[in-house]
This record gives structure tokens, C-alpha cells and sequence, in this order.
């Protein structure tokens, strides 16, 4: 794809429904997408003043420092900006809300469209940033188990005292399908657990 800012080229990655695909970028980040989402980035990444790429799906990142050249990841309508560290986006329902969690380094993040433009905050190792689409604002939380965010690299869902309703959503993106709930009262149940690439069917079984 031409991008006419700095007469290079796009380039973008896509990891099929039901894999994981890992990403070495051209100035030596890498990125690890998890199903059904995508990454774009410039051919000459490595030598922008800004690292800038495009995130869809769930991104997890780890960036080369670079104190004189941020690496910035473009998700929906929030940006997160690293010199070298190591996080995870989500950004499959960008429509509803997207979360970043920060394994190591720095991050800001910032809400880059509508109410609350340009507004943002620092996030420490083991703090959540959640963005909240329909109030376009941030808010932060403590990660008890970075794992529950990162343990998809490793082929993991990891669910800790998560509502039913996340727990679906979730298992919707890993294996691209619709779940319906018939009986309305599961949505006041929590869920924990962890399942390592298993086959759906066996997961619903599991469920049931």
C-alpha cells in the first residue's frame, strides 16, 4: 500500500482465525498478534522519527528502546506511546472499549478522537488502562496476574472471577464464532479458569 507521507510503502500482517502469528518489525520490535487481528506498519519504520503502526485485534508487544524515536501503536481511537517496554493491547471491540496492560517499561496512553481528545495517562508495570468507548474516557486499574493478559502468546485463556459476558466475548475472537446465552441468568455468574489450546467443543462441554 503507498503511503504518500514518506513515498514508502505499508506493509500488513494478518493472523488467520484460530492461530497466532509473531511479527518482527524493521527496526527490530516485535509484535505478537493474536487471532483474527492485524497489524500495519511503513517499510521504513525503522528509520521514522516516530515508530508508528496500526493495531486491529489483540497486539502484544515488545519495543526495541529508542529514547529518540517513540514507538507508537495506533488502536481505535487511543494511541500507546513506549521508548522500550513490553504491553499488551486489546482492541477487538474498539467499539466498546479497549485495554492495555503493561508488563514492563512505560507506556502513555491517550484518547486521540472525540470528548476527552488528547487526554491520557502513565502506566507503571502491572497497571491496566481500560478506555471506556461510550464516555471516550481512561481509567486504571492493578493487574493481580499479567498472565490473565498475556498467557494467549503461550496458546492460554486465562479467566480470573471474569463475568460470563467476558468470558464469551472472549472465547467469540479466539475461535470466530457466535455464542448465544438461551438462559439469561448466566450473566450473573463469574468464571475462573484457564484452558490451553483447547478445542471448543471441549470448552463448552466444560460450560455445561
Amino acid at each position: 500500500l503507498r503511503n504518500p507521507a514518506n513515498d514508502g510503502y505499508y506493509e500488513e500482517v494478518q493472523a488467520v482465525y484460530g492461530t497466532r502469528t509473531r511479527v518482527e518489525l524493521p527496526d527490530g520490535s516485535s509484535a505478537f498478534l493474536n487471532s483474527g487481528s492485524s497489524l500495519r506498519f511503513p517499510g521504513k519504520l525503522a528509520t521514522q522519527k516516530e515508530r508508528r503502526v496500526e493495531l486491529k485485534g489483540e497486539g502484544y508487544f515488545k519495543v526495541t528502546k529508542d529514547p529518540e524515536r517513540p514507538f507508537i501503536v495506533d488502536a481505535g481511537k487511543i494511541s500507546v506511546k513506549a521508548l522500550g517496554t513490553a504491553f499488551n493491547v486489546n482492541a477487538y471491540e474498539p467499539e466498546s472499549g479497549i485495554d492495555v496492560a503493561l508488563v514492563e517499561g512505560k507506556v502513555s496512553v491517550h484518547v486521540e478522537q472525540g470528548k476527552n481528545s488528547g487526554t491520557g495517562m502513565m502506566l507503571e508495570p502491572n497497571e491496566l488502562a481500560r478506555f471506556n468507548a461510550g464516555e471516550n474516557s481512561l481509567s486504571k486499574e492493578l493487574i493481580r496476574d499479567p498472565r490473565k493478559y498475556t498467557g494467549w502468546t503461550e496458546g492460554k485463556m486465562i479467566f480470573k472471577d471474569d463475568p460470563i459476558r467476558e468470558v464469551v466475548r472472549r472465547m467469540e475472537n479466539w475461535y470466530h464464532v457466535n455464542i448465544r446465552l438461551q438462559d439469561k441468568e448466566l450473566l450473573n455468574y463469574r468464571f475462573t479458569g484457564t484452558f490451553v489450546d483447547e478445542p471448543l467443543e471441549e470448552i463448552l462441554n466444560t460450560f455445561s
